[in-house]
């Protein structure tokens, strides 16, 4: 199974990355269809999305003040094939417009890679706020 690179995206390098995840997950739904070993799908699905989203972190070069956390479904490592990936970007404190700017450009990263992202940024204020309406 080719890996996805970590490497800083030149022209044409999202859709590279495009293309690979394609072809990994096609290379998962075969190994499935031979198998029908769905906990190994959805782990291997896990840890293909895993690699991506790391990889695209380091390369936004997000502060080391701020954490990615895999939430919903992925949260749980039950990312079935075609679901969205649900990901809370947890924030010291509000964004200032530099760090926003960088958030959108992870965002939009993610997304052009063919990720579907299903994305909340917050505060740990605003988290227990969210929390607290559950």
């Amino acid at each position: 199974m080719t890996q996805l690179s970590a490497s800083t995206p030149a022209p044409g390098a999202i859709q590279h990355v495009k293309e690979q995840l394609r072809a990994e997950c096609l290379e998962l739904k075969k190994r499935f269809e031979k198998t029908g070993d769905a906990p190994e799908l959805l782990r291997r699905q896990r840890m293909l999305v895993d690699r991506l989203l790391k990889s695209t972190w380091r390369r936004v070069k997000m502060p080391a003040s701020v954490a990615l956390l895999a939430v919903g479904g992925y949260g749980r490592g039950e990312l079935y094939p075609h679901s969205d990936v649900d990901i809370l970007i947890l924030l010291p404190q509000a964004p200032d417009e530099a760090l926003a700017s960088r958030l959108e450009e992870l965002i939009a990263q993610f997304w052009d890679m063919g990720l579907e992202v299903g994305h909340s940024v917050r505060t740990i204020p605003e988290c227990a706020a969210e929390a607290a309406k559950d």
